[in-house]
């Protein structure tokens, strides 16, 4: 994974969260839940094994397989948000984009994917041509089969050509505008978001995902990140901000271990508390 994070153009960066961890701990709960679902049925209890590095390789795609049978490391992206997709020999490595400006801000969709043997990016892009037809900056696309599109021979010229189209369209809309299309007409595509936009987002907004928990120390309250699923017994919820250093010492070291007050009092003044 951390051959592949970061871009071609640069040396290759650290990735900035424990993804092993995240990743088993993920596959972890996933084994549990069929083990469990395996004991309903069976009245039989498992063992679950997983490996951190097994569980990491899964979220690599199809790098494996390019090593494999390419017999060559699948390239990181470019700084521009372009991309080579390695191919066999005969035909060479093809540059596609995957970042798109435009009115305010970036967009991702993958140009390398959007048609051929794949039936939903077929639909995907004609939906994106048929909005570009609407408006008239279709050009010789419209008439383009996507279905015989075949990223492992199409030429590079054609691949610059569709990019310079599609980025005149894009740039003449906004992040919000293409969302809604897409999510409206089966569009794959999604936009690089800010925190701002994060906040702004009417899906969550509509969820009430966004919480206010109050700061008595600061007289304020402030926007905290909710529950990330709805449960329709026992929700899980914030109660109260997180406590301050020392808040509770005289609870846990008084109410729960037993210590007097005196000798508190006494390792404060060791600065042991």
């Amino acid at each position: 994974m951390l051959g592949l994070c970061g871009d071609n153009d640069r040396p290759p960066v650290q990735h900035s969260h424990p993804q092993a961890h995240y990743h088993g701990g993920m596959q972890g709960a996933v084994g549990t839940m069929v083990a469990l679902y395996h004991r309903e049925i069976s009245g039989e209890g498992q063992h679950v094994d997983v490996s951190m590095q097994q569980a990491v390789l899964l979220t690599l795609i199809n790098a494996a397989e390019i090593g494999d049978l390419l017999k060559i490391t699948h390239p990181r992206p470019f700084s521009d948000g372009t991309y080579f997709t390695p191919r066999s020999e005969a035909y060479g490595p093809v540059r596609f984009g995957i970042r798109w400006e435009c009115k305010d801000g970036h967009i991702a969709w993958s140009q390398g994917l959007s048609g051929g043997a794949q039936p939903g990016m077929v639909r995907s892009t004609k939906e994106i041509v048929n909005w570009m037809v609407e408006e008239g900056m279709a050009g010789d696309l419209s008439e383009y089969d996507w279905s015989q599109f075949d990223s492992s021979i199409v030429p590079q010229k054609l691949v610059d050509h569709h990019f310079e189209v599609f980025s005149r369209f894009f740039r003449t809309k906004t992040k919000r505008e293409l969302m809604a299309r897409a999510a409206s007409k089966g569009i794959v595509l999604g936009a690089y978001q800010s925190t701002r936009d994060i906040a702004e987002c009417p899906h969550l907004n509509d969820r009430n995902y966004f919480i206010e928990v109050e700061h008595p120390e600061l007289g304020n309250a402030i926007t905290y990140p909710g529950a990330w699923a709805k449960f329709s017994e026992a929700p899980w919820r914030i109660s109260r901000r997180a406590p301050l250093i020392a808040e509770h010492n005289q609870e846990v070291y008084e109410k729960e271990l037993g210590i007097s007050g005196e000798e508190i009092s006494q390792y404060r003044q060791l600065g042991i508390l």
